[in-house]
């Protein structure tokens, strides 16, 4: 390992400003290290004659003060010296793989690259120094504790509160004990940056998601939380049960209660280190699409459940036309492209008798055929079983002299009264005007899926 020093001049009309690095470079890899970290000197002069001279002169006065010596013709562009190469050894510091060295004068310190909130950063001079010689100034601003040691060769510099999370800061040690201005001595560290996000349950934009007070929102996060305060925010709503698992690195939330509409629901995470409370931070967000749950105990009314249903009844195939019976509810919801299309009540099976659950497909269509099984008539017949046996219909007809209606020698219908009640012998019936709307919707192959 080995150190390049560098002169920078940048020119203007009033002056120039000098600047000073040095830079750790690796002898066996030719890979440069810590190049954010270069070690700066800088000042700068008024425009005067000759000046490149002069201020060179001055960096060699500052350097020879550590044992260094360097001499730099004059220009008057921009420019880079490369003004010394020397082992590392001779800067009688220690490095380790997770430390930086940092070096102007003979100034060293050495310390974890990425600072915690309250932790302290240590100069070392080569020799016992005036103790106020320097002035040191953070940026960005913070109130700092500056602290030397019995001999007067380490100065500890340690925030009164805190240093702000994820951010970079420099401390410039500035001579003041020289009548002429003298270069700043800067030095760069970054402090703890927090958890990033990786995943949330629900996903990000996820649609259809069920949100009750027993749902549970899960956080996943890239790297340990033990030492961060993490606090959750679901937008218009209270939270409960929070729960931080160090091990599998998640939070876990629950919302105190459940919805009532559809809405979009944004939820943000905050967090603050333990030792910075001060310092919350956003440190990511995301939005899904919520519904409220389906009801355990469906209203008497059938407007009632026809409002609850448009609201919590969604989509189990998202692609074209599918017919949704709900037999609980005695709700029937035509989809197209997972929107909802209409919604009917309609008329199950009985008890004894009841409709059958699961994925089905209109298997064949016909506007008025007689019921071979109950020589009924069965306008705007679509059978959802393979077999024929059940299907959609319009209230049943029976032709004259049937021997199940002698009331009705002439023939007749069903009532109205029979539509919103458990009575079929397993079909889904609905009034006419339902069923002739249905059928005209409905195409041979669309599908249904019948639930409880």
């Amino acid at each position: 390992m080995y150190a390049i020093m560098v002169l920078y001049r940048v020119s203007n009309a009033s002056g120039a400003h000098y600047s000073l690095f040095c830079i750790n470079k690796d002898r066996h890899t030719n890979r440069m290290h810590n190049l954010k970290n270069a070690i700066l000197i800088s000042t700068s002069v008024q425009k005067t004659p000759h000046k490149d001279t002069a201020i060179v002169s001055r960096f060699s006065q500052y350097l020879k003060r550590s044992g260094y010596t360097f001499g730099l013709s004059r220009t008057k562009r921009l420019f880079i010296f490369i003004l010394i190469i020397l082992p590392l050894t001779s800067l009688h510091a220690t490095t380790a793989h997770k430390d930086y060295l940092t070096m102007v004068g003979g100034i060293t310190t050495t310390t974890e690259s990425v600072l915690t909130p309250q932790e302290a950063i240590t100069f070392t001079f080569p020799s016992p120094q005036n103790t106020t010689s320097f002035s040191v100034t953070p940026s960005p601003s913070v109130q700092v504790h500056a602290v030397w040691n019995d001999t007067n060769t380490q100065l500890t510099i340690t925030p009164k509160t805190a240093w702000k999370p994820a951010t970079q800061y420099t401390i410039a040690l500035t001579p003041t004990h020289t009548p002429e201005q003298s270069p700043s001595a800067i030095f760069t560290f970054h402090t703890q940056e927090f958890p990033q996000i990786t995943e949330t349950t629900p996903r990000a934009s996820a649609q259809h998601i069920t949100l009750d007070d027993t749902t549970t929102i899960v956080v996943h996060f890239d790297r340990e939380i033990s030492s961060v305060l993490l606090m959750p925010k679901i937008e218009g709503m209270d939270i409960k049960n929070i729960h931080v698992d160090t091990a599998k690195r998640t939070l876990t939330f629950q919302p105190t209660t459940p919805l009532t509409m559809p809405q979009r629901v944004h939820v943000e995470i905050l967090a603050a280190f333990a030792t910075a409370p001060e310092y919350i931070t956003s440190i990511g967000s995301f939005a899904f699409d919520a519904v409220p749950p389906v009801p355990k105990t469906w209203p008497k009314e059938a407007e009632e459940r026809l409002k609850i249903a448009a609201i919590v009844t969604q989509p189990k195939i998202l692609s074209g036309k599918y017919i949704d019976v709900n037999l609980t509810a005695r709700v029937t919801t035509l989809f197209n492209d997972g929107k909802i299309v209409k919604q009917f009540i309609n008329s199950p099976g009985a008890e004894s008798t009841p409709t059958l659950t699961g994925t089905f497909k209109i298997e064949n269509k016909a506007l008025r055929p007689l019921s071979q099984m109950f020589n009924v008539y069965l306008p705007y017949w679509m059978a959802f079983t393979p077999d024929g046996k059940y299907g959609f219909h319009d209230l049943v007809e029976w032709p004259p002299n049937h021997p199940d209606f002698p009331d009705s020698p002439n023939g007749g219908k069903e009532s109205l009264r029979s539509i919103d009640k458990a009575v079929s012998p397993g079909c889904v019936r609905h009034d006419t005007p339902t069923s002739k709307e249905l059928y005209t919707w409905t195409e041979i192959g669309t599908p249904v899926i019948i639930h409880k």
